[in-house]
């Protein structure tokens, strides 16, 4: 898009709220490159997340790698990223700084002048929902227990899948409470997708875009 004051595109919000889904459609719209940071940093750790994190026991070292694919992504130009739920709003502690991850990374991305960054968010019900049946879709469950301490207390060996889901949902909208008022201060640019197919919701994103040349 010429004349754009933007030259990348961020889309935040939780889980399950269509981050990805949007992002590539809208890098198709604009012929712009589209990067899941989540995939990033999989790539680089060569494990998946939950292996990552231990299932949710040490999230120390994945965001330790989101910090690190942030600051790369953020020297990109003509990009649509996805980034994860918790990227600019999760309170895991560097300890080299003493400062939240989430910190430190809301530092880079409000002083990234060429980034817009757009929040996506849904009704609370129908989040719970989407979680739930994400996650019994899968063969194994796709995302690690947020809560470390809580995630410690699981044996995943000794419950049942429906109960272990169940765990996963509820720690989810408990963090999800946690995080909506920091999402609500990452952008001013919001956007309802419960209502609205991906495509729709890509042009509400292109025309605040329009509006913003």
């Amino acid at each position: 898009m010429k004349n754009c004051k933007y030259t990348k595109i961020m889309l935040h919000g939780f889980r399950a709220v269509g981050k990805s889904t949007t992002a590539k459609l809208l890098a198709a719209k604009l012929g712009w490159q589209y990067i899941e940071m989540d995939q990033q940093i999989e790539k680089l750790a060569e494990m998946p997340i939950n292996k990552l994190t231990q299932n949710g026991k040490d999230w120390v070292p994945m965001r330790r790698l989101e910090n690190q694919v942030l600051r790369e992504t953020l020297r990109l130009e003509h990009v649509v990223i996805s980034a994860g739920g918790g990227v600019a709003v999760n309170g895991i502690i560097d300890l080299d700084t003493g400062m939240a991850f989430g910190e430190l990374n809301s530092e880079l991305i409000q002083g990234c002048e060429s980034l817009m960054n757009v929040v996506l968010y849904v009704g609370e019900d129908v989040l719970r929902k989407r979680i739930a049946k994400d996650e019994m879709n899968q063969s194994e469950t796709k995302r690690p227990v947020l809560n470390s301490q809580l995630a410690s207390q699981i044996n995943v060996n000794e419950i049942s899948k429906e109960e272990l889901v169940k765990i996963i949902v509820d720690d989810a909208m408990k963090m999800y409470q946690v995080r909506k008022p920091l999402y609500d201060k990452l952008s001013g640019y919001q956007v309802d997708t419960e209502k609205s197919s991906p495509e729709e919701v890509v042009e509400k994103i292109f025309s605040i875009m329009l509006k913003l040349k």
